[in-house]
């Protein structure tokens, strides 16, 4: 087998590779701003996540009252003193590995 045949067969096989490669670097960096900022759990000392504890939560799925947030899909409750301001203007949820809510961060001043 040539150079070019060997290319042609094992080119697609190095893209999977790097695309798999590359994916958790994507995820590391979307929440590291959070890791960075040393946050933590309201009323705790237990931080608010580790790589792949946060996600971005959709605007659409909170409903803001005065006395806090509500996660329409899910139906929990964040009192508005427990939660933070986001540094990307953007809504996120951090879990306990229990599923429980370990933090949550809003797009605006949060209390």
């Amino acid at each position: 087998m040539d150079l070019r045949q060997w290319h042609r067969r094992c080119a697609p096989a190095w893209v999977i590779l790097a695309a798999i490669g590359l994916g958790p670097t994507a995820a590391l960096a979307h929440d590291s701003w959070i890791n960075r900022g040393r946050y933590v759990e309201y009323g705790t000392v237990n931080h608010c996540c580790g790589d792949h504890d946060c996600t971005p939560w959709p605007r659409a799925d909170i409903e803001e009252s005065a006395d806090g947030y509500r996660i329409r899909s899910t139906g929990e409750f964040v009192p508005r003193f427990k939660a933070q301001d986001s540094e990307d203007g953007d809504y996120w949820l951090c879990r306990k590995s229990t599923g429980a809510i370990r933090c949550f961060f809003t797009p605006g001043p949060a209390a």
